[in-house]
C-alpha cells in the first residue's frame, strides 16, 4: 500500500511535511532474577517507546 501527500504551490524557503499516523505506546520492561524459585532481585528498566503507525494514515501540512 503506498500513501502520498500532494503539496499546494509555496513560495521559497516554505516547508511541507508529510508524518505517520498511528499509535504511540509507553512501557517499562521488569526483570526478576531468581534462586530457587524465588525472586532475589528485581529491576525496572526506565521509560521505553515503541510506535505502531497505521499503514494507511499520513498527516500533512505546512
Amino acid at each position: 500500500m503506498t500513501t502520498s501527500c500532494t503539496s499546494p504551490k509555496m513560495s521559497a524557503g516554505s516547508e511541507y511535511r508529510a508524518a505517520a499516523v498511528g499509535t504511540g505506546y509507553r512501557y517499562k520492561v521488569k526483570k526478576d532474577t531468581r534462586m530457587d524459585g524465588r525472586v532475589v532481585s528485581s529491576t525496572t528498566s526506565g521509560w521505553l517507546y515503541a510506535f505502531s503507525p497505521n499503514p494507511t494514515r499520513i498527516h500533512c501540512g505546512v
